[in-house]
């Protein structure tokens, strides 16, 4: 039943708009998705709220009204490796470069941590924590090439168990701290066994850069895989950009 009024406090404020959004049914577990918008003005009758006509909603004014109801936010110079960030969704670059890793799991590693070399990296953070390999120390563009990334722990579209890391907010100011706690998590399982073009497979991978094999990363081991949402960065910017 919607309610005329609220207590806001020790204030009451009044219902004035309703807004209705419209979409698929959607299916099984999935989410209905939003197709249109409109807004409504509200009117008493016998002190009860009824909905009048509507006109349509743009997107501008949607998120002129959220901005309204959580505080307009501070507009931030961004830095050069944040590639994307739409509000909820976060997608940053991070350089080629060496850091420690930790890992615990069956033999050739077993449980050992060193300072090896890493690729280029993209990360997208949702609601999930997804990562991917690029090529080059260069900031990537629409059409630089997606690889997986060569860590275990990953699946085959890029997201990541991280078992009890609880991953930051995606906001632009978190992005060192997401690094962070990604590196900072014990590699443990393989979730694809298709990760890297290496002769023995990932393991012997790195095995092979915690034994100091490689100074830099070999980027011919990267694989384009078929199960990532893109082939380019434009690809997978267009794949999380519809997702909610």
């Amino acid at each position: 039943m919607i309610q005329a009024t609220v207590d806001v406090g020790q204030s009451e404020i009044h219902l004035h708009k309703a807004i209705l959004l419209y979409g698929s049914k959607g299916s099984g577990r999935s989410s209905p998705s939003i197709n249109y918008a409109s807004i409504h003005d509200v009117t008493l009758h016998n002190d009860r709220p009824m909905v009048g006509v509507g006109t349509s909603l743009t997107q501008g004014a949607l998120v002129s009204a959220l901005q309204d109801l959580n505080g307009r936010p501070s507009l931030d110079l961004l830095e050069n490796h944040i590639l994307a960030f739409n509000g909820h969704t976060l997608v940053f670059w991070v350089p080629p470069k060496k850091r420690k890793v930790w890992f615990a799991c069956d033999e050739p590693m077993g449980k050992r941590s060193e300072v090896t070399p890493h690729p280029g990296l993209v990360f997208v953070v949702n609601n999930q924590l997804h990562v991917y390999a690029v090529k080059g120390s260069r900031r990537p563009q629409a059409d630089t090439k997606i690889f997986c990334a060569p860590y275990l722990n990953t699946y085959e579209k890029g997201d990541v168990c991280m078992g009890n890391v609880r991953v930051p907010d995606p906001t632009p100011a978190q992005a060192p701290a997401i690094t962070d706690a990604f590196f900072r998590s014990v590699f443990t399982h393989t979730n694809n066994a298709y990760l890297v073009k290496y002769e023995g497979g990932v393991f012997s991978l790195w095995a092979d850069l915690l034994d100091g094999k490689h100074q830099q990363f070999p980027e011919s081991a990267l694989l384009q895989g078929a199960g990532l949402p893109g082939q380019t960065l434009g690809q997978i910017l267009a794949h999380f950009g519809d997702k909610p």
